[in-house]
């Protein structure tokens, strides 16, 4: 082979290698539940291997959260521990008082009370007709 042509063909191999290199690195390995890009394989698998990735894995999509007290835990486990809490027992308590108050300050609020002066009434006149 001529000395120009052996030239061409490595100076073509060379420029090969660079592409192919060069797209290794464009393509980017990912780990769609962590939300994170890596450039190689074994970089892939320590994370999959991680303690960060499998505790997100764990959850599988779950959320564990309270809207009454509006927190957000890390487990189900921790969820529980929350809604026990003393702090979420006095959120809920302040929750039902403010619903017990929307609906007595309401139109139902005056509906009950009607009705309740009418079975006062009622009972009146059962023990003025029964005495």
């Amino acid at each position: 082979m001529s000395q120009a042509l052996h030239s061409a063909v490595q100076d073509i191999e060379e420029t090969k290698k660079t592409e192919s290199e060069e797209s290794v690195y464009e393509q980017k390995l990912e780990c769609q539940l962590c939300n994170i890009k890596v450039t190689s394989s074994r970089i892939l698998e320590r994370h999959l291997e991680g303690k960060k990735h499998r505790v997100r894995e764990a959850k599988n999509g779950r959320e564990f959260f309270c809207e009454v007290c509006d927190v957000r835990a890390n487990s189900e486990i921790q969820l529980e521990i929350h809604l026990k809490s003393s702090r979420h027992k006095g959120n809920m308590l302040k929750k039902e008082a403010t619903e017990f108050a929307s609906l007595s300050s309401g139109t139902i609020g005056i509906w009950l009370i009607i009705f309740c002066l009418l079975c006062i009434f009622l009972n009146l006149l059962i023990l003025i007709t029964n005495s």
